[in-house]
């Protein structure tokens, strides 16, 4: 970056230089975020005269329009970017809890240092907001009637000539003069091929569908009796409940690109089918959905809240299924194996949900796919029905589902299925 041209803030209408930081910087999760002081005093920490600092018998205060959305930044991982803060500005930093709609407020003895705190805390919020999926767009309307017979016209046209080429058709040829040489392009090639593969988001998924009558009726039960008595907890509405139809137990994620990658992930669950029908002696599963559970370490601020599913006769059997089935597809490069044991679970609440209700976890790795998430307080949940008996049923399939689908039941459609019996 050219030092002469630095890049520019604009807050409420002051601007403000921010210069570039050379350091190395590994990934972290959003919520291990933690203030140190450098981005702030990168940029000039002048006076804001955009805010109105009201002088009070105690000294100063001045009053911050902030979504509840990006508290979590101002807070920082046990509070230490709020502490950073008040401890470098000499202020105090009130904020309202989580997933309420309020204003940050900031006290001080001196206007100085609450005019200071509040161009820190506007920096770290213009800075984080940048990384935020876009809500609403400005456009320009094209659907009049005229343009839109001609995109139909265009439409129809490209599916009549073009519409029988399909990229699976469509396959890599390398070439050479040496076999080792052809040999270390197409290694090079897989490796790029899994590197990109595992950058994609996923497209189906491996599941032991929960979704009997018997489970459906006892999640209800849990979703009303949950609303019930802990509805006024942070976080928890309705919104964030799993659609009982398509109640499942997650094995793993494929990212399948094409029709070809499709078949061949139906191939391996079929050949996996005499190893399943070995650890079932040829028949059904008796299973009870029995208990909650969470994966992070806060109760208080939970994104995903799972169903416990055990065999009747306390046997490991539904994880050894799992467990030769994930070890199938990850050796075929279809899927990644994220952990030696499968670690089955079936959602019951996602705050993914609130925003997306055909949302799906990334897998079982507790990583959130989405930095928009408002946790909720698990906490008399947990409590209160921690042992909640849902169901028991006898399961005797397990599928390969796609992703953001419905069959003619309410469950996901499936591209490939083997039953136990």
């Amino acid at each position: 970056m050219d030092i002469l041209r630095p890049v520019l803030i604009n807050i409420n209408g002051r601007i403000y230089r921010k210069n570039p930081v050379q350091e190395e910087c590994p990934y972290e999760e959003e919520d291990d975020y933690s203030y140190s002081g450098a981005d702030a005093e990168q940029c000039l920490d002048e006076p804001c005269d955009a805010h109105n600092i009201e002088q009070t018998e105690k000294g100063f205060r001045c009053a911050i329009d902030v979504p509840s959305v990006l508290y979590k930044y101002i807070i920082g991982k046990k509070g230490e970017t709020r502490k950073r803060l008040e401890s470098d500005t000499k202020t105090s930093i009130s904020i309202p809890k989580q997933g309420v709609e309020g204003q940050i407020v900031v006290t001080g003895a001196h206007r100085a240092a609450v005019a200071s705190a509040v161009t820190r805390i506007e920096v770290l919020i213009d800075s984080f907001r940048r990384k935020q999926p876009f809500t609403h767009f400005l456009s320009f309307a094209l659907n009049h009637p005229q343009v839109q017979e001609g995109f139909l016209r265009f439409r129809e046209e490209v599916l009549e000539q073009c519409g029988q080429v399909r990229e699976s058709e469509w396959t890599a040829l390398v070439t050479g003069a040496h076999r080792a040489a052809v040999a270390s392009a197409v290694t090079r090639i897989e490796v790029l091929i899994d590197s990109f593969r595992r950058k994609q988001p996923f497209t189906h998924f491996l599941s032991f569908a929960l979704n009997h009558p018997q489970v459906q009726e006892g999640f209800l039960r849990f979703r009303e009796e949950v609303l019930e008595q802990c509805g006024q907890d942070s976080g928890v509405d309705v919104s964030i409940f799993q659609n009982p139809a398509k109640l499942h137990l997650t094995i793993g994620t494929l990212a399948l690109l094409n029709e070809q990658e499709v078949t061949r992930a139906n191939e391996l669950l079929q050949q996996c089918h005499n190893v399943i029908r070995d650890i079932t002696q040829a028949k059904p599963l008796p299973v009870e959905v029995r208990g909650i559970e969470y994966m992070n370490d806060d109760p208080s601020m939970v994104d995903v809240l799972y169903a416990k599913v055990a065999v009747q006769d306390g046997s490991d059997k539904l994880q050894q299924i799992a467990d030769r089935l994930v070890e199938c597809l990850a050796s075929a490069g279809l899927m990644e194996r994220e952990r030696d044991r499968v670690k089955i679970h079936g959602t019951i609440m996602n705050t993914l949900f609130r925003k997306d209700p055909s949302a799906e976890d990334k897998g079982a790795s507790g990583r959130p796919n989405n930095k928009d998430r408002e946790a909720f307080n698990a906490r008399n949940i947990l409590q209160m029905f921690g042992e909640f008996y849902f169901g028991a049923f006898e399961l005797n399939s397990v599928q390969i589902s796609q992703r953001f689908s419905t069959d003619g039941t309410g469950y996901y459609s499936s591209v490939g299925h083997v039953t136990f019996s």
